[in-house]
């Protein structure tokens, strides 16, 4: 039976329930609102989400690991399966957004502009590599999307306007659970506190993923 899973609830004969995310000690107030921006496509509970500094609208955070990239080229080739984490942002709507490759650690950032293609696992770009990328290197989405900051607490269809939403800035989640964790993601989470002056509890908030 095909069942809509963007309404939770019975459905005929099938129940959706979303998904458990939450490791332990779930409250209403470690959830707040926020806004997504429109073309990210439909997102489940779970999804990490970064903040644009260009427009300040939420949006998946989106990173895959590369296997090879040669200076000079428009192009590089990603770990198997991972091209599909873009698909979003060939949405012509997304045209400005712009695609970055750095190290592990953060180094070497290029810049490469609008992702212009997907085939395969090779994501084209906008800007020609300036230096060869390596296996174990990264490329993601950036301008702030990059950095993981709440995590998206009920699922939200894909809409063509800004959408409201609630996620999570505190609470202890089951990383496996989670959407677009990566090393990266999960530090990011884990480091970041919300001080006890700018919640609703009064008390410092943090998320922590196990």
């Amino acid at each position: 039976m095909e069942f809509n899973p963007f309404v939770p609830g019975f459905q005929g004969e099938v129940v959706f329930e979303d998904r458990k995310i939450c490791a332990v000690n779930e409250h209403p107030h470690h959830r707040l609102g926020f806004t997504l921006a429109p073309y990210t496509g439909g997102l489940y509970s779970g999804t990490i989400l970064g903040c644009s500094s260009v427009d300040e609208l939420l949006r998946p955070v989106t990173r895959a690991s590369v296997v090879s990239g040669v200076a000079g080229e428009k192009s590089v080739t990603l770990a198997p399966g991972e091209s599909g984490k873009f698909g979003w942002l060939m949405y012509p709507a997304n045209k400005d957004l712009r695609l970055y490759s750095s190290k592990p650690d953060g180094s070497s950032v290029q810049d490469l502009g609008p992702i212009t293609g997907i085939a395969g696992d090779l994501v084209s770009f906008t800007t020609a590599l300036t230096e060869d990328v390596e296996t174990g290197d990264l490329l993601y989405l950036g301008d702030g999307c990059e950095t993981a900051v709440v995590v998206l607490a009920d699922t939200v269809p894909d809409s063509d306007k800004w959408k409201g939403c609630t996620a999570y800035v505190k609470g202890v989640f089951i990383g496996s659970c989670l959407i677009g964790l990566d090393s990266v993601a999960r530090r990011d989470l884990n480091a970041r506190v919300i001080p006890a002056g700018k919640t609703i509890s009064g008390q410092p908030e943090q998320l922590v993923v196990i």
